[in-house]
This record gives structure tokens, sequence and C-alpha cells, in this order.
């Protein structure tokens, strides 16, 4: 049971996807259906001026899914969500050629982008590491580090989670140990206020300095200073993972 106000947030919010969902899926089956009665009555003249509808509310009702996965407002568990961090794919799966795709319509599985995405980084001749920088609140660093993995896996990113530094001096030490390209700040909004932008000056030349969460009183100042990559609840995690990709030169 939700115990927490973004629990139960998180709850409500699924609940409304899955009504909007099976209202789109509804008024897609409803048109296909009469689609196929106008043909079984052998109306073919009223069935071909509705084709073009019918393959735009199919279209349609396709493209809003794909953008729920890509920001997990629809779960694929194992794919857009926890996915399996040691998973190797390469010889595991291929995708439809153009040839043998629908002539009208775009035929493929939900899960299939973010496959391709996890490919891309399976080919890489050096797979990028993402590194968690956890420091000051307890609850806030762990909360923000499992999503964080979580994120980066998604693109079968190495991850590297940590318990959490005494100070800053000590994470940055450690980092420059880690052999990592992606440098992940996981604390409280608060901590962010004194130490993101110290960070993020003292690592911006060594990696991509990533900050999980959006505080929004600090927005404004990080991104003055450059400082304007941040992965939280509403970040379309596809697009975003492949801006990383492209950052780091696999995509």
């Amino acid at each position: 049971m939700a115990n927490t106000r973004s629990a139960i947030k998180q709850m409500r919010q699924s609940q409304k996807n899955r009504l909007r969902n099976r209202s789109r899926l509804s008024r897609m089956r409803t048109v296909i259906k009469q689609f196929k009665s106008k043909v079984e009555e052998g109306n073919l003249d009223e069935a071909k001026t509705m084709l073009s509808n019918v393959y735009s509310v199919i279209d349609k009702t396709a493209q809003k899914r794909n953008n729920d996965l890509a920001t997990r407002k629809e779960i694929l568990l194992g794919t857009n969500e926890f996915p399996n961090f040691s998973e190797q794919m390469l010889d595991k799966i291929s995708f439809k050629s153009e040839q043998e795709k629908g002539e009208f319509l775009s035929l493929k599985r939900g899960a299939e982008e973010f496959e391709k995405l996890r490919l891309v980084t399976e080919k890489a001749d050096k797979n990028p590491k993402a590194w968690m920088f956890t420091f000051g609140n307890l609850a806030m660093r762990r909360a923000r580090s499992n999503f964080a993995c979580n994120f980066f896996a998604c693109a079968g990113f190495e991850v590297v989670d940590n318990i959490g530094f005494e100070n800053i001096s000590e994470g940055i030490e450690a980092f420059r140990k880690s052999n990592s390209n992606i440098v992940v700040l996981c604390s409280s909004d608060e901590e962010y206020e004194q130490f993101a932008l110290e960070v993020f000056e003292e690592l911006k030349n060594e990696a991509i300095v990533v900050l999980a969460g959006y505080p929004k009183t600090l927005i404004e100042q990080l991104n003055a200073k450059g400082f304007t990559n941040f992965i939280h609840v509403k970040s379309n995690v596809l697009e975003t993972l492949k801006l990383f990709q492209k950052e780091l030169g696999i995509s």
C-alpha cells in the first residue's frame, strides 16, 4: 500500500493513464469494427472512404502509446523500468526490415525502440559507465540513485552505485578513480543548492555531469552556469538516453 505522497500521486496518475489508454483503444476498436462491417456488408465504396480514417486512428493510438512508453507513463517491466542490468541482447533479437513491415502502417512492438537503444550501447567500442555521486540526506540519495541506476540501465549503460560519501572531496576523488564517463549527483534539493555547482565546475571537463531530480528553484541558476543535464520522473527516458549516447559518440 502506498504510504508516501509521491507514491499515492503516482498511483493516481497511473490510474488516469490506464483510463485514457482504455478510451483510445476502445475508439480504435470501434473504428476498425465499423470498417469491417462495411466490408462484410459489401459496401466497398463506403469502406474505402473510411480507410484513411482507420489508418489515422490506429497510427495516432500507436504514437501515443510509444510516447507513454518513452516517458514511462506506461511501464514495460524489464524494458523501460527495472531492466536487467547485465542482460546482453546482441544475439537474441532482430527487427523487421522495411520490406517486412506493413504497406500503410508501421508494425513494431512497444519495446522495440528501447531494444534498439540497448543494441547501440552493446555495439559501442567502450560501454558507457554512469557513476552515482551519492552524498548528504540518506533517504534522498538512496531514492535518487536507485532511480538513476534504473534510468541509465534502460540503455544498457553500466551503472555504479555507491553507499554515500562523507564529503564532496571524497566523492570527487573516488569518481576520478572510477574510469566513468557519466557522473550523476544523487542527494536532496537542499544539498544540491550547496554543492551541485561545486561538483559540476570540478568535473565538467572530465565527464557528463547529470543531476537526479529537478530542483525548480535552482534550475535557472544551474542553467546559467551550463549545468543542463537533469533526469527525473517527467523525463522522456528514450530521447534523453539517445542524447547521452550521442554526446558520448556512440549513437
